[in-house]
């Protein structure tokens, strides 16, 4: 009974031009799902969601916005914090956050994109190398559960490492953050689980009324957390073990090299306690595996590449 998703591009010049010059400068995605049952029928279907974009501000600005825009038809949240405190959990640095760069790995796994490399069953001591290219250029991610745990899927609880280089989509926004030329290893930290919430809009037949929709089970939000535990859709954990992403008014919100990981550099929970709470990973259990960065080249055809170590604690 739904049309999935359609775009709408205005034309208007003035704020004159009626309700879809709300995108005058921006974009806008707006499911009307949010208030419940809205479908039609086959022969006669309403439309689920849709975005809106100007004529003028596409032209501009480009296609980045309208991108960021349309991706959620696919599921996916923002990683920026959508109540605006300050924080930004990737360091902007995505297209769902700050409308730069690409897709990280866990947006890509969350569609179906593309299969991860598992780090399991490793025992004590044991150790594994793995080889991976540019996320840009590649399916290749490894994704490392808790020890004893098994990977249940990407809705699920991991540390995820990719390497970041400025190639493919990277090329038009690596500059802006001091990223061009630069090839590092990024390690973040994933809760895709659910959670319950709900949603304040206005209402429909009384604009000072307040209605309260249960929007449901949903993924955990990259906003900023007050509650002390700090959990996050996918937080990007910075090497020089100093969180600023999640820490209002630091002033350093932006992904830049120094974030990144890179030969002969080691990763534990234990050694980065400032991005997990108690030194454990949200759901309480010990990560228990140490991860170094063994290598970071370019293969025979000059792409890059990186060889990652990880060892059960």
């Amino acid at each position: 009974g739904y049309v999935d998703s359609i775009v709408i591009i205005n034309s208007g010049v003035s704020q004159n031009d009626g309700y879809n010059i709300i995108s005058l400068g921006g974009a806008i995605h707006y499911r009307h799902s949010y208030y419940g049952d809205y479908s039609g029928t086959p022969d006669n279907p309403n439309v689920n969601s849709y975005v809106t974009i100007n004529d003028s501000f596409l032209k501009s600005e480009g296609a980045d916005t309208l991108i960021h825009e349309f991706t959620h038809n696919f599921g996916i949240i923002d990683y920026y914090d959508v109540t605006y405190s300050g924080i930004n959990a990737v360091g902007g640095y995505d297209m769902q956050s700050n409308n730069k760069g690409d897709w990280n790995a866990y947006s890509k796994l969350a569609v179906g994109w593309m299969e991860p490399t598992v780090v399991e069953g490793l025992k004590s001591g044991e150790s594994k190398e793995f080889t991976i290219g540019s996320l840009a250029l590649t399916n290749d991610v490894i994704v490392i559960p808790a020890a004893g745990a098994n990977y249940d899927g990407p809705f699920s609880e991991y540390i995820m490492i990719d390497l970041l280089s400025d190639d493919g989509v990277n090329k038009y926004d690596a500059k802006e953050y001091d990223l061009d030329n630069v090839t590092g290893i990024r390690i973040s930290h994933v809760n895709a689980n659910m959670e319950k919430r709900t949603m304040e809009i206005e209402s429909k037949t009384n604009p000072d009324q307040i209605d309260v929709y249960d929007i449901g089970t949903v993924h955990i939000a990259n906003d900023y957390k007050d509650d002390g535990l700090g959990r996050y859709n996918i937080e990007v954990i910075q090497s020089g073990k100093k969180n600023t992403f999640t820490v209002k008014n630091s002033g350093d919100q932006g992904l830049s090299a120094e974030d990144l990981f890179y030969k002969g550099d080691k990763f534990t929970v234990e050694g980065y306690k400032e991005f997990f709470h108690n030194g454990l990973m949200d759901d309480g259990s010990k990560f228990g595996y140490t991860v170094e960065i063994v290598s970071i080249g370019k293969d025979a055809n000059g792409n890059p590449t990186a060889t990652v170590r990880v060892t059960a604690q």
